[in-house]
């Protein structure tokens, strides 16, 4: 009879909450025609005479304590899971069990 790869199945598991941000950071695309770098209006820092003054402020960054929370969450699950396969024997599935459920939990608050 053979055992089930449980470490297998949840190495791979928590590889694949931990990649999952760095998949989605490689789909952005940049307009063919966007204006990229320092323009003639953003030379100039000082008051000028006889210029309208525009805004060129942006909205304020998003909140992202939340996600950053989320991926800390995955990346210490897949510590655990790690750590669960070096250790072996009961303890072991014990950390690897603990650190799925973590890391299930971070992807869980990530996509949320």
């Amino acid at each position: 009879m053979t055992r089930f790869p449980w470490p297998g199945v949840l190495l791979c598991v928590a590889l694949t909450c931990v990649s999952a941000p760095s998949a989605r950071a490689q789909m952005a695309t940049v307009a063919p025609h966007a204006s990229v770098g320092p323009t003639a209006a953003s030379l100039s820092v000082a008051v000028q005479a006889g210029v309208a003054q525009t805004s060129t402020r942006s909205a304020p960054a998003a909140n992202r304590t939340g996600e950053r929370q989320s991926v800390a969450l995955m990346i210490v699950g897949g510590a655990a899971v790690l750590v669960g396969a070096v250790i072996e024997g009961k303890p072991g599935t014990i950390f690897m069990i603990g650190g799925a459920v973590i890391g299930l939990y971070g992807l869980y608050k990530y996509l949320e």
